[in-house]
């Protein structure tokens, strides 16, 4: 029987246990009952910070959409405040975080996740990314450099092409002589970009 846990930070070890078990096991293998395993403390601890598995992914995606701000956030400021810069900073940053950590990257997007967000109606962190490219094709819209029109139109085909090009290469389905290269991902972007342009 599991020991009663007395760190005094519960919740933070149990996300850290979820997380672990994402990245090792796949979200399949995520459950209440693993993740108490997975930190020692008994079957029922869990409950006390989360209803359910639902509760315990939204959690999950949560802290992934904080690290993901945190990290788009840190490209655009290294970009400067030219909108081209940060505009391909952005998209590189979101491409780079979904290769770097495809399980967190598709827990944050699956559908149990979103489909509690909208039901709730309440987006939660999972809303930044998408005000950060508002706010980025708004600058470029102030500079010229991105065509007039509604910004909220024109960041979701920028977004579709990007979040596009992510799940292209975790799925491993870009064509063999094009393959996830940065000079490829590179491109995309700028198209993306000069689709945008006035």
């Amino acid at each position: 029987m599991a020991e009663p846990y007395h760190h005094g930070d519960l919740r933070g070890a149990l996300l850290r246990g979820a997380l672990q078990i994402l990245i090792e096991k796949g979200e399949t293998a995520l459950s209440l009952r693993a993740v108490a395993r997975q930190v020692g403390v008994s079957h029922t601890a869990p409950y006390r910070h989360f209803r359910d598995k639902a509760g315990l992914l939204q959690a999950v995606a949560d802290e992934g959409f904080a690290a993901f701000s945190e990290h788009l956030d840190a490209a655009q400021t290294a970009a400067g405040p030219d909108p081209l810069p940060r505009f391909r900073a952005l998209g590189r940053a979101y491409i780079d975080f979904a290769r770097a950590q495809p399980d967190r990257f598709r827990l944050m997007f699956g559908r149990e996740v979103v489909a509690a967000r909208h039901q709730s109606g309440d987006l939660g962190p999972a809303g930044a990314p998408f005000q950060r490219l508002l706010d980025t094709i708004g600058a470029a819209q102030h500079a010229g450099t991105v065509r007039a029109g509604p910004s909220p139109t024109l960041a979701l085909a920028a977004w579709a092409g990007v979040h596009g090009c992510a799940l292209l290469c975790l799925d491993g389905l870009l064509p063999p002589q094009v393959g996830p290269s940065d000079a490829l991902i590179d491109q995309l972007l700028q198209l993306c970009y000069e689709g945008l342009a006035p």
